[in-house]
């Protein structure tokens, strides 16, 4: 899985789109909610200093 930050913030937008242009049920609606947040996390940590 690429991992780089261009490639999160495009799935990101992708799921945002997704969201916003369609009509999904509340189920579909929570499962792009989550992988969403999931991408949040991703960029987050590779945006934090490495320890």
């Amino acid at each position: 899985m690429d991992d780089s930050s261009e490639n999160l913030q495009a799935k990101l937008a992708h799921l945002s789109d997704h969201l916003d242009n369609s009509s999904p049920t509340v189920d579909e609606a929570r499962d792009i909610k989550a992988a969403m947040q999931d991408i949040i996390e991703r960029l987050e940590a590779l945006q934090s200093p490495k320890r």
